[in-house]
């Protein structure tokens, strides 16, 4: 067929005469004009109107930038003018607050460079102190009469080069002008503005002021300030020479236009288009901002919207033709059809020549069944692949068997019709040929197993044919007796019965065995379907279709269905009530029920779908207790044998011991792979997982996120409300994560109070920001401990991506757990994704907690005392404990590394008892030495005061130091307070009642509410560093710090300023009435022996 379409047929089918193809030539050709004319027209038409787009697209953008610049200006304009109005309000003969002001306006914007000072005498005084002398009346008169100037024509840096705008705004004062303040801003300002225009591909951008002078320009930033376009000097004409005059032409004409101007010029032999924007300034004067892009690039427009139109153009046409070839096939579409069902039949099917019996074509399945190429085939004389000589090729032939030869030499069998056909005006025959070889071959090996079959069914009842030919040999002996030869009948009959018997007796043994053997080689899989296996075995049994098996609830009284077959298996958990029946007698008696009439039974189910009439119920009992039963039920009266209820009662009793261990195993199992407080999966479960998901990543079939989730302040609860009130948290928490993520993501607890979820698929960073907030939000939630009270708590999450950072389940959890950590460094209550330094820092960290418990066993932690006088230094009030380590590895470690981490491995209780006891053995030594009056301040930690026995542990140790309650001073922070107002603030007050001092330290960089600190039972309020480290050079902070003060004595507290290190800021802090000053500005913090040494200088 592929010969028809393909081969010497194709030069009579695309004759020109053919009617597709002169349809196509011709629908071609209309189109083609029809294209050039289209082409033509649209070049003409769109030209203008691109060339317009491209005009205002342009202007647009000059317009914009424009505005930009203006508004830029204007800002800075208002500054200066701003600067020029603060000035006023001062003396200007105080030369040091005038250089304050000018600095402080200098350091607000990073726009200028300088900003001076100018008085009517023409003495500049600048930011930074120097003083220098200008022309007066040249700034006067640039001022006359206006509220500000911008000169662009005379700064010029001698170091850099660099322009600079100059903006000068009068002090007036009573109607007169008493100075100048001069604004000086490098062109740098403007250079970034205009370097961010985008017009086409390489378009630019400058501004000209309107005397003609370049104020910018992106490329050429050498020749800012340096030419003036309008009146260039000779060196600025050999620098302007490669641009020609239609560009003055067209700056001079935007001068007086109030719209955008547009043109060409040219620039070293480039054309270019240009628009011109008039930007009217506030003091008054006009600028150009003109915006400049290669001409080239405009025409590139038009060209590439005149290939779009050719394009399409061409798409037309070929879509025309396509149309016309489709509409074409309606004359072909009998021979195509003809063609197609040749070549996709499954059978052998060919054309021969009737007149040399050639091949002349066949369908693939030819080739595919014999092994011969095409070059092999057509042409050939059919004789060569025919086997049968005795079968002639006839031109009508009707399914004969005959034998072809393949290419390999062996014979295939296959079924043969042939006919003759005409095509055209040639005669051709047509066969088709169905292969049987594989059948008979399958026939040959069927018949082969069936003798063989034969042969073992022989050699198995050769017994019996032994007895049937003594059989035979006695009736015809006694043929000729009827008497004897119906006695021997008789007898043949009686033993043919027995024989059935025991047949019978025999086939349900083996049902048995199987059944049996099914149990006993049951996969650890099938535990979950084992009662189906078993229900489905017993019905195999007894020949039955339907059938069920149920347990006994509450002591009896329920029964209920746990699964059925045949009519049952829709009653899955179907509940009885037992009050009465054959349920109510099998529980009672223990024994096996059967031939129940269809009254008694049929009211167990009403909605069975047809009656029942014979039934056999088989108790499961444990320890002589019925515990539930197996049931086995016939829609018709069933002759049940004893045999039958006997094999059953034993199946039932193996089936329901193997129950009974599937559902121990099960047990097992869950106790193995489950957390047994939450039902969770546990470490080993998860484990597993993730070992199978990382494999399938490695192939690239899997990747997802691993959440690594640890409860914030859990054993905070265990201690405060017991370890119930956890197990209560963290059942409450499994509960959460299981209804954030959903059945499909995997979340398992693997150790206290950590949780790992695993969740599938690829997320964008942005999704994955999104779980992890939502998650987040989800958990920081109010948990029910006990008896109706509630804890407020949050949890830290660290994130993990697989396959990308971590292919093995060791490595992906510990990145988690690293990234958990980081979250809980940065305060709990967030998440963090992982990123390699975290690892580095969990591995220092956890070496370096290590090192803390050595440290505490090695005694390599002490003390340094800071002292705290009186404001004006005469006393000293007291010291500050700080805590200090000198490690065997690391040397002097810094407290703020050391805390952090003793503070999350809950280290610090133990290091803060020590502060407390050393503080507290100080003050006792200083008491000795005579000075009870001299405080020891102790910082305690929020893990500290959270623990339930707090106030006794420091009862403890100040008893057992024997010190003076009033001389210790108790540290804490505004936020350690407010994270649990109502248990903190009674332990205060009870500190506070026993004598000790209470300070509240770094007072100002917390919450700072003036409701709660009237509230606190505070003695000290410590103003935090940050408010004193500008005191010194701030009014505004001199008020502030003033106005805490003032609050501190109103509520009755004594003030300490903590970090005062120079004389200013003591002097300041004097001066707003400060108690006491703590700072190097008096001492650094010193030993013990330094510390005695300073009291007792003192005492001299």
């Amino acid at each position: 067929m592929k010969k028809i379409i393909k081969g010497e047929k194709i030069k009579k089918i695309f004759k020109i005469k053919n009617t597709r193809v002169r349809l196509l030539l011709l629908v071609t050709a209309i189109m083609i004009v029809s294209l050039l004319i289209m082409a033509i027209v649209n070049y003409i038409f769109f030209d203008n109107v691109i060339q317009k787009n491209v005009n205002r697209n342009a202007a647009s953008i000059g317009a914009d930038y424009s505005s930009r610049i203006y508004g830029f200006l204007n800002r800075i304009i208002v500054y200066v003018n701003n600067v020029a109005v603060d000035t006023d309000s001062i003396d200007v003969n105080d030369k040091a607050e005038l250089i304050a002001i000018l600095a402080e306006a200098l350091h607000r914007n990073d726009n200028f460079t300088e900003i001076n000072y100018i008085d009517m005498y023409g003495n500049m005084i600048r930011a930074d102190g120097l003083e220098t002398k200008v022309n007066k009346d040249y700034y006067q008169k640039r001022v006359q009469g206006k509220r500000i100037s911008i000169i662009t024509d005379s700064v010029r840096s001698r170091e850099s080069d660099r322009m600079f705008l100059e903006i000068i705004s009068p002090i007036v004062k009573n109607g007169q002008m008493t100075g100048i303040i001069q604004g000086i801003m490098p062109v740098d300002s403007l250079m970034s503005i205009i370097g961010d225009i985008k017009f086409m591909n390489h378009g630019y951008g400058y501004i000209i002021d309107e005397s003609g002078l370049l104020i910018a320009h992106e490329l050429r930033s050498s020749l800012n300030g340096r030419i003036n376009v309008f009146a260039p000097s000779k060196s600025e004409k050999a620098a302007f020479r490669s641009i020609d005059t239609r560009l003055v032409v067209l700056l001079k004409k935007a001068l007086t236009s109030d719209k955008p101007i547009y043109g060409q010029y040219n620039v070293d032999g480039t054309d270019v288009f240009t628009v011109i924007t008039p930007l009217d300034l506030p003091e008054g004067s006009r600028w150009l901002m003109a915006i400049s892009a290669p001409d080239s690039e405009v025409a590139e427009i038009i060209s590439r919207h005149n290939m779009t139109l050719l394009f399409t153009g061409i798409c037309c046409m070929a879509g025309g033709i396509l149309i016309v070839f489709l509409i074409s096939n309606i004359f072909v579409e009998t021979e195509e059809k003809y063609f197609k069902t040749f070549q996709k039949v499954t059978d052998v099917v060919g054309l021969i020549d009737n007149k040399t019996k050639n091949v002349f074509e066949v369908n693939d399945a030819f080739y595919k069944v014999f092994g011969y190429t095409e070059d092999e085939t057509i042409g050939k004389k059919i004789d060569f692949f025919w086997q049968d000589p005795d079968k002639t090729t006839e031109n009508i032939i009707a399914e004969q068997e005959v034998c072809w030869q393949a290419k390999d030499g062996s014979k295939r069998t296959g079924i043969l019709s042939a006919d003759t056909i005409k095509i055209g005006k040639k005669t051709y025959e047509v066969f088709v040929w169905h292969d049987i070889t594989e059948k008979k071959k399958n026939e040959l090996k069927l018949q082969q197993a069936y003798d063989l079959l034969e042969k073992k069914v022989e050699e198995r009842t050769q017994d019996y044919y032994a007895a049937n030919q003594e059989l035979t040999a006695m009736n015809e002996e006694m043929i000729a007796i009827n008497e004897e030869l119906g006695q021997s009948n008789k007898q043949l009959h009686q033993e043919n019965h027995i024989r059935k018997q025991a047949e019978n007796k025999l086939l349900r043994r083996e049902k048995q065995y199987r059944a049996t053997t099914n149990l006993l080689i049951k996969t650890a899989d099938a535990n979950d379907n084992l009662p189906e296996i078993v229900l489905f075995n017993a019905l195999q049994l007894v020949e039955a279709q339907d059938g069920f098996i149920g347990r006994y609830e509450n002591e009896g009284q329920y029964f209920i269905l746990h699964c059925g077959l045949g009519i049952y298996e829709d009653k899955f958990n179907y509940k009885l009530d037992v009050r009465e029946g054959p349920l109510q007698k099998i529980y009672e008696l223990g024994k096996v029920i059967s031939k129940i009439d269809n009254e008694q039974y049929g009211v167990l189910f009403t909605e069975v779908k047809r009656a029942v009439e014979s039934v056999i119920l088989v108790p499961f009992k444990k320890s002589g207790k019925v515990k539930g039963l197996l049931a086995v039920t016939w829609s018709n009266k069933k002759n049940i044998l004893s045999e039958d209820i006997e094999i059953l009662r034993q199946f039932a009793d193996l089936a329901f011991l193997a129950m009974e261990k599937a559902q121990i195993q099960n047990q097992i199992e869950k106790i193995a792979f489950n957390d047994a407080l939450t039902g969770l999966p546990n470490r080993i479960n998860l484990n597993m997982y993730l070992a199978e998901e990382l494999e399938k990543a490695e192939q690239g079939d899997a990747s997802g996120i691993v959440f690594s989730v640890d409860i914030d302040e859990f054993k905070t609860v265990n201690d405060t409300f017991g370890h119930n009130a956890g197990d209560k948290v963290i059942i409450q928490t499994g509960q959460l994560l299981q209804e954030f993520f959903g059945v499909n993501t995997f979340v398992s607890r693997i150790s206290s109070d950590e949780f790992i979820i695993v969740k599938r698929g690829e997320y964008g960073q942005e999704d994955m920001d999104d779980i992890a907030t939502a998650l987040s939000q989800k958990l920081r939630h109010k948990y029910d401990v006990e008896n109706g009270q509630t804890t407020q708590l949050a949890a830290s999450i660290g994130i993990a991506i697989y396959p990308s950072q971590g292919n093995n389940v060791e490595e992906i959890l510990k990145k988690a757990d690293a990234a958990m950590y980081a979250a809980k460094t940065a305060g709990g209550s967030c998440w963090r994704f992982f990123m390699p330094e975290l690892l580095e820092k969990t591995t220092e960290d956890t070496i370096m907690i290590n090192n803390l418990h050595r440290a505490l066993e090695e005694n390599e932690f002490f003390l340094q005392y800071q002292p705290q006088f009186t404001a004006d230094g005469s006393k000293l009030a007291g010291f500050e404990a700080l805590i200090r380590w000198k490690s065997q590895k690391y040397g002097l470690v810094s407290p703020g590394k050391f805390i952090p981490l003793a503070e999350r491995s809950w280290l610090i209780n133990k290091i803060g008892e020590w502060v407390l006891a050393e503080g507290c053995r100080f003050a006792q030594k200083l008491a000795q030495l005579g000075h009870e009056e001299i405080k020891v301040a102790i910082n305690i930690s929020p893990r500290q005061i959270k623990m339930n026995n707090f106030v006794d542990n420091v009862r403890q140790i100040i008893d057992a130091a024997h010190v003076f309650a009033p001389q210790i001073e108790i540290e804490v922070t505004e936020s350690m307070i407010m994270e649990n107002l109502d248990a903190n603030i009674p332990k205060l007050e009870t500190l506070q009642k026993d004598g000790m001092n209470l300070a509240l330290d770094d007072f100002g960089t917390g919450f700072s509410s003036l409701t709660y600190l009237r509230t606190l039972p505070v003695n000290y309020l410590k103003i935090d560093k940050s408010f004193i480290d500008k005191i010194a050079i701030s009014e505004t902070q001199v008020k502030l710090v003033a106005t805490i003060i003032e609050l501190g004595h109103a509520l009755g507290m004594k003030i300490v300023a903590e970090g005062v290190e120079a004389e200013e800021q003591l002097v300041k802090i004097q001066e707003c009435g400060c108690d006491y000053v703590q700072g190097y500005v008096f001492g650094k913090p010193l030993s013990e022996e330094a510390a005695v040494a300073l009291c007792k200088q003192y005492d001299k």
